[in-house]
Order: structure tokens, then C-alpha cells, then sequence
């Protein structure tokens, strides 16, 4: 079982579960109570406007822009005071949110992973005028070693840069990294595009379950006691997810060491470390990959699973 010198976790949908409803009028009406003289819808165009204009800004910079909603309250609220800024901003939050809670062995897992000596981050796709106060409300404040909001860094993950925060400020080398998260393009795709591995947790909370995700372990479900069972345990880790539409470009981000076996397997599999080859790769299934070699799908996926467990 491969020992890891941090755990980047996402929140939302990962560690914790919750519902939020920004359209119901009760949100607008809790907000305009902060702006003398609003009315609720008025509240709620202008926050939209202020919204938009603020992420077209940072369009510019990233292709994964995250705004601070800190300035948006502070120019409804025509205040600079950053406690009257925050008390809105929670009592919006509040009127919004109706569910919040921990998962099943969210803080058993967090303190579990603290004992092993590794760094627990979060990396969390969040407003740090939301979240902050969440996580005092969960117990969660004091859970982390350090806390990384995309709302303080103007980007969201995927974006490269956001992951490469914790990476550089805590000088950690991605391939002792572990991001666990529940959304397979913001925290999987993300974590493999910086070469971390990752384990995908897909809860209530997640897009439709995506067999392709190139994530190094996988589990149904937020049962988070499973979770530590794995990682600290030492049970098997679960090999990826396949099936004849799985593209050969997730595979090999998650498990990068392939474009080196392969070849070794069967010559005609150099090919994939040509330039050709790796256009190709863009696009390619296991079902091409059937086609084009004669192996059946469940044949081509077994031998796969063979050099994985070889390897470790």
C-alpha cells in the first residue's frame, strides 16, 4: 500500500454534505434586510451583474476563473466595513443552505491521516466567506494543515495553477500527493494534470458516475470509514474503471508508467510515445484499440489489470 506525504481533499461532496437554493426569495429577502431601501428581486439582478462582471475579469487569467463574492456584498451593501460584510454574507449563506452535515467518519479519516505524520490540506472549490464559518460550525476549523479556498486565489480547480499552490508553498512533490474529491474533471482529471494520484469519491453530491476517470483508487458511496479502511488498512486498491469507451489518454494518466511497459508487452504499442501516437491518443478508445489489435475489450482490460497489480 504506497504511503503518501500529503491529502489534498476537496469539501463539498467529499467530506461534507449540503444543499443550497440561492433562488428561493427568503435568500433575497435575508440580504436586503442588510440594504435599506432594496427589495429582494432588485437584490438579486444587481448580485448577478456584479457577479458576471466580476468573472469576465478574470477570464483574462484563467480559463477556471473563481470571483471573491466579498467585494460583490460589499458594493450591494455600499460598506467597507469587513464585519457588517461578513454578517451579510453568513446571514445570506444561511437563508440559502438546507442541509449540512459531516459524512459518516469525515473527522475520524482527517485525524486518522494527521497520526501518519502526512500533511491533510483542503483544496476546495469555495467562497472563504461561506466556508470559513462552515467549517468552525462542522469542526472542521482546526482539521486541516493548511486551507487553500479558490475564492482567495481567483481560480478554481482544474485549473493547474490552483493545485500548484499547496505544491509549491509546501514544497511537495506531486507523486507523493493524494487529492480525494468527488468530482471526476475538477478533482481527478485536475490531480492527474499535475501527476498526483487520486481517489474519486462518487457521493450524492457528484455528476453522473464517469467510468473513464483516471483516478487511482474509487469508491461508490461517502461512507468515509471505507475510505480510511483503504488507506490505512491496506486493503487492495481498486483498479480503474474500464470499458470499451474508456479513451487510452485517461489511462495513461493514470497510470503514466504504461507508455513504458506497454511497448515492452508488444512493440506495435511504441507507437504511442511517437508524436503521431500521442494525437492519436486524444481520441482513441478501448473499443479502437480492440478493433485495431484483434484482443476483445474484457481481454485487452485484463491484461491491463495484470501489469497494474504487477507494478503496484
Amino acid at each position: 500500500m504506497k504511503h503518501y506525504d500529503a491529502y489534498l481533499f476537496d469539501l463539498y461532496g467529499t467530506l461534507v454534505d449540503i444543499h443550497t437554493d440561492e433562488g428561493r426569495s427568503a435568500v433575497w429577502r435575508a440580504l436586503a434586510a442588510y440594504t435599506p431601501g432594496s427589495e429582494a428581486k432588485g437584490l438579486k439582478r444587481r448580485f448577478a451583474a456584479l457577479c458576471l462582471e466580476r468573472e469576465e475579469a478574470l477570464w483574462q487569467k484563467t480559463a477556471f476563473p473563481e470571483i471573491d463574492l466579498g467585494p460583490v456584498f460589499a458594493e450591494l451593501l455600499d460598506t467597507d466595513n469587513p464585519e457588517r460584510i461578513r454578517e451579510a454574507a453568513w446571514a445570506f449563506r444561511r437563508a440559502s443552505t438546507t442541509h449540512l452535515r459531516l459524512y459518516t467518519g469525515a473527522k475520524a479519516l482527517l485525524e486518522r491521516l494527521r497520526e501518519t505524520g502526512a500533511r491533510v490540506i483542503l483544496l476546495s472549490n469555495a467562497q472563504a466567506l461561506f466556508t470559513r464559518p462552515e467549517l468552525e460550525l462542522l469542526g472542521l476549523d482546526d482539521a486541516f494543515h493548511r486551507i487553500y479556498l479558490s475564492s482567495d486565489y481567483g481560480r478554481r480547480k482544474p485549473d493547474p495553477a490552483f493545485f500548484a499552490r499547496p505544491l509549491e508553498q509546501l514544497n511537495l512533490d506531486p507523486r507523493r500527493c493524494l487529492m480525494l474529491g468527488n468530482d471526476p474533471d475538477c478533482d481527478i482529471r485536475g490531480a492527474a494534470a499535475v501527476g498526483m494520484d487520486s481517489f474519486y469519491l462518487h457521493t450524492g453530491l457528484s455528476p453522473a458516475f464517469d467510468h473513464a476517470a483516471p483516478a487511482t483508487y474509487i469508491q461508490k458511496g461517502a461512507d468515509l470509514r471505507r475510505v480510511l479502511s483503504v488507506l490505512i488498512q491496506g486493503k487492495e486498491r481498486p483498479f480503474m474503471t474500464m470499458n470499451e469507451k474508456t479513451k487510452l489518454s485517461d489511462i495513461l494518466a493514470a497510470y503514466p508508467w504504461l507508455s513504458e511497459e506497454l511497448p515492452k508487452k508488444d512493440q506495435r504499442f511504441a507507437v504511442i510515445n511517437t508524436l503521431a501516437g500521442k494525437m492519436m491518443l486524444k481520441t482513441m478508445t478501448l473499443g479502437d484499440l480492440s478493433r485495431l489489435s484483434g484482443e476483445t475489450v474484457p481481454v485487452l482490460i485484463q491484461d491491463l489489470e495484470k501489469l497494474v497489480k504487477k507494478h503496484g
